[in-house]
This record gives C-alpha cells, sequence and structure tokens, in this order.
C-alpha cells in the first residue's frame, strides 16, 4: 500500500467511476498514470522524474516548459476543484471519476 491508500483509509474516501461503479484498470490508468502523472503531477516526484526521463530519451531540455505549464494547470485544477460541487480535480475528468465518502 503506498501513502495515498492510507490516506484514503485514514479519510474514510474511495475513488469510483462517474456512475459510482468500481474503478477498472483503464479509469485508474487514465486518472492517475495520465491524469495525475503525467499532466497535474508537478508536485508529486515520481512526476519531475518522469519529465526528467523524457529529457534524457529527447535529448532535449523538454522538462521545463513542460513542468512550468504543468504547474500552471495542476494550480487551475485546484481552482476547479474548489469551484465544482464534487469536488473534481481535472485528473477526475479525465478518468471519468469521483472520490466519495464510505460512509
Amino acid at each position: 500500500m503506498g501513502w495515498y491508500d492510507y490516506w484514503k483509509k485514514i479519510c474514510s474516501i474511495r475513488i469510483v467511476k462517474s456512475d459510482y461503479s468500481k474503478i477498472d484498470f483503464k479509469t485508474l490508468f487514465l486518472r492517475n498514470g495520465i491524469g495525475i502523472l503525467v499532466i497535474e503531477g508537478t508536485f508529486m516526484t515520481c512526476s519531475i522524474y518522469f519529465w526528467e526521463l523524457m529529457n534524457l530519451f529527447t535529448n532535449h531540455n523538454i522538462s521545463s516548459p513542460a513542468l512550468s505549464l504543468f504547474t500552471m494547470i495542476s494550480l487551475i485544477s485546484f481552482g476547479i476543484c474548489v469551484m465544482t460541487p464534487h469536488r473534481s480535480m481535472i485528473h477526475d475528468f479525465i478518468g471519468h471519476t469521483r472520490v466519495i465518502s464510505k460512509s
């Protein structure tokens, strides 16, 4: 279990699809792999490693502009979270998920 799983247990929350069904691998990949790791993950260490690997593979410095852009997107996502009734962020829209209370 990762730190995120412990946090979900402490807060009594779980992630479900928008229709409240259980999430599958495709949904999880879209939400966490694309939404969080690539697009919104500028506040997560693994995302920075991902962009550094992209620098190595492309032999170009794409991580600095990408991380600057995605930092702005992350901040916008926090704003969207505050404004939406379900407190959804961009990665929730990408994966068609929502976070709900277990109770």
